[in-house]
């Protein structure tokens, strides 16, 4: 039973389909913080990404946190400083970042990340949501 599991799950389509199944099963919802990221992105450029990050939509194993529902291939992640910081990770938040870009990148989309700290300058942050949106240069 184990090898013929194995087996299944290096199909792309059958692992991804079960992802979303597992994380449906167990009702993941956005958490506070990505609620507020959320507000702020619907309040900055309303209705052009959605959350996903509850499993609706899994690439190559892994689960974004927002999609552009508007035809434009576009994630947006929100890494926790402590879950994507160097003391959890071993890494830099440079590597980090490049590494989750990169992911996604095959699949061809382009990922804004935003960081956890960067909810505090509102402006600063609507700013690059903006211009990441809207294909011009920004500080990822």
């Amino acid at each position: 039973m184990s090898e013929i599991h194995k087996e299944k799950w290096e199909n792309a389509e059958f692992r991804d389909r079960r992802i979303s199944e597992i994380f449906d099963a167990f009702n993941v919802v956005p958490n506070k913080t990505e609620q507020r990221l959320d507000a702020i992105i619907q309040e900055t450029i309303s209705n052009e990404y959605k959350f996903c990050g509850g499993g609706d939509v899994v690439l190559g194993g892994r689960i974004p946190d927002w999609i552009n529902c508007n035809g434009k291939k576009k994630l947006i992640e929100l890494f926790g400083n402590y879950w994507h910081g160097k003391k959890r990770t071993g890494k830099s938040r440079e590597k980090v970042k490049k590494e989750r870009c990169g992911y996604f990148k095959q699949f061809g989309f382009d990922t804004l990340i935003v960081w956890e700290n960067e909810l505090a300058d509102l402006a600063k942050l609507q700013s690059k949501i903006i211009d990441f949106n809207e294909d011009k240069p920004y500080d990822i």
